[in-house]
Order: structure tokens, then C-alpha cells, then sequence
């Protein structure tokens, strides 16, 4: 009895040492500054795990109040030296430098271009700058959210699959040899054939004809240069690690 008691001991501590193992895997909100409720700490990590479903990319969110270096460093070798996703996105609030900072990796660089890095900045700073830190952290997520659903900038999506394609040309192909044997039988002469003598029985006259040509005057202007290169570009950096990575800081 009392060994089988041990037993059962040893394989809930065991359940429960996996269960914690797990949980820390998924975990990504790392408050290491306490800025965040407890209540704020559940709604990131919701939010984080929803768009971690839905996008199959990694997001973090970091605060941290002792970085003894830039903040887009820290943000950078945080994402890399952590275990996270090849494809991902972090958000810093750094107390010591008072910045926020986005450091993107991954198919996350093109998504997060430059102009969106600045609204998704904007969004933070308006709640920083009231020390709504969990807010700033949540609604920076909810506009990057929209941003990855809206697709990647320049980029046409591909709205039909390849089976899609395929049925969609065989059965235009099939249509059109329809129409085409539907129209050629209701033009066939039935019994005998019949010929038309074209020779005989039609004319032409010829006329002669003369162009004129006159003066004509060409304006030429520059077309304008579209900004669109500019808010579809990323820029990028190398973190120590030598990973590439996007993203930039604001001062709060």
C-alpha cells in the first residue's frame, strides 16, 4: 500500500513538473520591471497566444528596468538568445532608457514596414506616456493584429488555390468548346455544299489616297516618384548574434 502510494506520489509531481515545463515553453510576456497587473499579464498573454494560432509567429512582450545598453540591442538579443521562433516580434518597455522598442525577425521585417513601425509606435507612446504600461503593450498588439491580417505591403495576395486555378481553366476550356460547336453546327449547309463565286460576282475601286502631315508638338513630364516604395520598405539592422532584424525605438 505504501508503495503504490509513492508511486502515485511520484507521477503527480511528475504531471506537474511537465505541466510547468510547458507552460514556461508557451510563455511570452516577460515583466521584469512589474509594470503589469496581474489581470494585464493574462490579457498579453491571451492576445499573444490567439495571434500565435492564427499566424503561426512568435510575439513577446518585455519590460525590463536594468539594460545597461541601447534598447533596440537589448530587444534584439532578448529575441535571439531566448528560443523564440524564426518569424517573430518583440515589444520592449525599457525603464532605464525610457523607450519603447520593436524589434522584428523574420517574415515579421516585412509585415512591420517603416510606416507602420511608426503608428505602431504611436500607439505605444500614447499609453506610456500615461504609465498605462499594460494598455500600451495590448493595443500595440491589437494594431499589429490588423497589420498581418491586412498582408504583407505590395504584395498581391493569391486569392485562388492551385486546384482552384486548374478547375477554373478546365472548365472555361470546356465552355468555350461548346460555344464553339454550338455555333459551327447551327452554320453548317446541310446536304450538298454550296460555293460562292466571288469573282464574278464582286467589284472593288480603288481611289488614291494622301496623307498630309503637320506640325505636331510633344510635351514631356517627369512622372512623379510614388511614395509607396518608401511606406512598403523595411529597414534592418544586425544584432550581435549577426541575425538580421527590423524595428526602432521612441523616447517616453
Amino acid at each position: 500500500m505504501v508503495k503504490r502510494t509513492g508511486i502515485v506520489l511520484l507521477f503527480i509531481v511528475f504531471a506537474v513538473c511537465v505541466s510547468i515545463s510547458v507552460f514556461a515553453a508557451d510563455v511570452r510576456v516577460f515583466d521584469d520591471a512589474g509594470l503589469f497587473t496581474d489581470s494585464e499579464v493574462y490579457e498579453i498573454q491571451s492576445k499573444i497566444d490567439e495571434m500565435r494560432n492564427d499566424y503561426g509567429y512568435d510575439f513577446v512582450v518585455v519590460t525590463a528596468d536594468n539594460v545597461n545598453s541601447s534598447s533596440q540591442a537589448y530587444a534584439d538579443d532578448y529575441y535571439d538568445y531566448n528560443g523564440f521562433g524564426n518569424d517573430g516580434f518583440l515589444y520592449l518597455i525599457d525603464m532605464d532608457n525610457r523607450k519603447i522598442t520593436i524589434s522584428t525577425k523574420g517574415i515579421m521585417i516585412d509585415y512591420v514596414t517603416n510606416s507602420r513601425l511608426d503608428k505602431l509606435l504611436d500607439v505605444g507612446f500614447e499609453y506610456v506616456s500615461e504609465e498605462r504600461y499594460g494598455d500600451s503593450a495590448y493595443e500595440v498588439l491589437e494594431l499589429l493584429d490588423e497589420f498581418i491580417d491586412d498582408g504583407i505591403p505590395g504584395k498581391k495576395p493569391n486569392s485562388l488555390t492551385g486546384l482552384e486555378i486548374i478547375i477554373s481553366i478546365g472548365a472555361g476550356a470546356l465552355i468555350g468548346f461548346a460555344v464553339y460547336y454550338g455555333i459551327k453546327s447551327n452554320y453548317e449547309l446541310k446536304g450538298s455544299t454550296y460555293s460562292y463565286n466571288f469573282r464574278e460576282k464582286s467589284t472593288a475601286n480603288i481611289t488614291s489616297s494622301k496623307d498630309t502631315y503637320k506640325n505636331t508638338t510633344v510635351v514631356r513630364r517627369p512622372k512623379p516618384k510614388s511614395n509607396n516604395d518608401d511606406n512598403n520598405h523595411s529597414d534592418t539592422h544586425t544584432s550581435s548574434s549577426g541575425e538580421t532584424h527590423g524595428g526602432g525605438s521612441r523616447s517616453f
